[in-house]
C-alpha cells in the first residue's frame, strides 16, 4: 500500500468513508489484516542490498496486529466522515457472489483469513520497521484521485445500498428477495 499504489484499494476506501452515510462493512470486525507501506518495503530490501543480506523473509505486515475495524475506522478518521460502519456477514456477502478483495477491498473468505497472518518477526528481526498505519492513510488521500486500476475496485453505491437493504431485512427475519422486491417498488 502506499501513494502511487495503482491496486486503488486504500484510495477506494478513503473515497467511500469519505463520502459518508452507511457503509458496508465485510466479514467480521476482528479479521486480520495484513498491510504493509511499499516506501517501508522499498527501504528494508535497499538497506538488506547494502549491507549484503540475504534470505527468505515474510514482509507482510505492521508491527501491531490490524483488523479489518481498524483499518476502516482509520481510513474513516483520516476521510475526516462521519461514516456509519454496518457489519454485514460473510456468509451473507457470498451467496450474493461478492468477490472479495475486489469488491471489498482487504475483505477476505473465512477460510482465507490466515493469508492475514503471515509471521513478519525474521523480516523485523533484520530491520524491516513499519511507519503508522495513518501516516500511509494521510498520504494515500494527500496524493490526490489516481488513474482508474487497470482492474475495477470496490463495489458500487448502487449495489452497496442493494445489499444493505438485503442485509436489514435478513436481519429483521424478513427473506432479503422481499427487501429488494420492496425498494424497487
Amino acid at each position: 500500500a502506499g501513494p502511487g499504489d495503482v491496486a486503488g484499494r486504500f484510495q477506494w476506501w478513503l473515497r467511500r468513508l469519505g463520502a459518508g452515510g452507511e457503509v458496508l462493512a465485510p466479514g467480521r470486525p476482528d479479521a486480520p489484516v495484513q498491510v504493509v507501506d511499499a516506501r517501508d518495503l522499498g527501504a528494508w530490501i535497499s538497506r538488506m542490498v547494502e549491507g549484503g543480506g540475504s534470505g527468505t523473509y515474510n514482509a507482510a505486515g505492521c508491527d501491531v496486529p490490524l483488523t479489518m475495524r481498524a483499518l476502516l475506522e482509520a481510513a474513516r478518521a483520516v476521510a475526516g466522515s462521519d461514516a456509519r460502519l454496518t457489519w454485514v456477514g460473510d456468509a451473507f456477502l457470498l451467496e450474493r457472489g461478492l468477490n472479495p478483495w475486489v469488491e471489498l477491498p482487504f475483505w477476505e473468505r473465512p477460510e482465507e483469513y490466515g493469508t492475514h497472518r503471515i509471521d513478519d518477526r525474521r523480516a523485523r528481526a533484520a530491520g524491516l520497521v513499519f511507519r503508522p498505519l495513518l501516516q500511509t492513510l494521510r498520504d494515500v488521500a494527500a496524493e490526490g484521485p489516481l488513474p482508474v486500476p487497470a482492474l475495477p475496485v470496490g463495489i458500487t453505491s448502487e449495489r452497496e445500498a442493494e445489499l444493505l437493504r438485503a442485509w436489514h431485512a435478513h436481519a429483521a427475519g424478513h427473506a432479503p428477495e422481499e427487501a429488494l422486491a420492496g425498494a424497487a417498488a
